[in-house]
């Protein structure tokens, strides 16, 4: 009958031998002392050829040097966990894998070795790459959908207006129906271009210059233009500062483009009053500024997708499904959010919010 403790060595070896990760154990020389079936199988050599051999003679020369460095931290008493790393098998292939590294200590409490726990994810890794790869060609499909739907309605127009102006040539009050026709083509290119500036800025990754600006300063300048560019709203548009508003680091051009945009939003809405507020939140931590409407109102069903490009519920009202996705956009790149909060009978409010720099009182 073996003893307790040659019968604790068996079953701990019988572990070892029978776990599906890949379990590595070195002393602290770097040799190697145990190599189990699933290391045979992950890195392509067997065990009696690994065994007594330095572990980082089975690397690539590009391999080493990180491996070198897990392993010192080890011998330190340090245990590094869930690594992902991508390790050569011996016919060159790779194996990407979750790495776990841990000291082994002797029964007097010294680190006399480390061991080494890889879960082969390299068939997960490839799925998720191969759902990413899914996920960017759709999304590639629905962006060109949509590009090619919001481009045609101003193109078609510019069309119509040239045939129409082509045709009125010979006729006594040509002039007129030229100028009209030249208004309208005026309208559509304008329109061809905010849609093009819309789309580069949205897939534009750098940030704008930022310097400190005035959140009360941005959201007027902001209402000013939005009631020019949307002069046949009869909705009342109301706007109340904060006092003594400490300034956030932004790019102010930026931000009154984004609440341009809110701003326009609310007004598509069918509302009769739209307001903004600004003020702190967060305890003092942030700017915010209030963008509220008392329109009809947005489905729950719609608000997970109010953020898309091109997604839009105003098609007729000329909507491109650009203006809140590029507001959320710049809002994010600014480590700010954007939220929306509504109802039908009380309508809409969505609160920009602007992180204020660290230290400010």
């Amino acid at each position: 009958m073996p003893q307790p403790d040659d019968a604790t060595s068996n079953f701990s070896a019988a572990v070892i031998a029978s776990s599906p990760d890949a379990i590595i154990a070195v002393d602290m020389d770097g040799v190697i002392t145990a190599w189990n079936p699933a290391a045979e199988n992950m890195m392509g050599f067997p065990a009696d050829e690994a065994i007594g051999r330095d572990l980082l003679s089975l690397m690539p020369g590009s391999q080493r040097d990180a491996a070198a460095r897990l392993l010192e931290r080890a011998r330190n008493g340090e245990v590094i966990a869930g690594r992902d790393v991508t390790r050569n098998r011996r016919d060159g292939s790779t194996v990407v894998g979750r790495l776990t590294v841990a000291p082994i200590r002797a029964a007097d409490g010294a680190v006399c070795g480390t061991v080494g726990i890889m879960h082969d994810t390299t068939e997960r890794k490839a799925i998720e790459e191969l759902l990413q790869r899914n996920h960017r060609l759709a999304s590639i499909g629905t962006l060109a959908a949509g590009i090619a739907h919001e481009i045609n309605n101003p193109v078609g127009g510019i069309l119509m207006a040239a045939q129409y102006a082509k045709g009125a040539l010979d006729r006594p009050d040509s002039r007129g129906i030229i100028e009209k026709a030249l208004t309208d083509i005026e309208v559509d290119a304008k329109r061809c271009s905010d849609i093009v500036r819309g789309l580069l800025r949205f897939a534009h990754e750098e940030s704008g210059e930022r310097q400190p600006c005035n959140l009360n300063e941005v959201a007027e300048s902001a209402i000013n233009l939005s009631q020019k560019s949307f002069f046949d709203s009869s909705a009342d548009i109301s706007f109340t500062p904060a006092e003594s508003l400490p300034s956030v680091i932004a790019n102010g051009t930026e931000i009154r483009q984004a609440l341009v945009n809110l701003i326009v939003n609310a007004l598509q809405s069918e509302s009769s009053a739209v307001s903004l507020v600004v003020g702190l939140a967060d305890g003092g931590e942030a700017v915010e500024v209030c963008v509220r409407d008392d329109g009809n109102g947005i489905p729950e069903e719609v608000i997970d997708h109010l953020f898309d490009p091109f997604f839009t519920t105003k098609r007729r009202q000329g909507g491109t499904g650009l203006g809140l996705s590029l507001a959320h956009a710049i809002v994010t790149d600014h480590g700010g959010t954007l939220d929306v909060a509504s109802s039908g009978a009380e309508g809409t409010a969505v609160r920009l919010q602007l992180p204020l720099p660290r230290g400010t009182e």
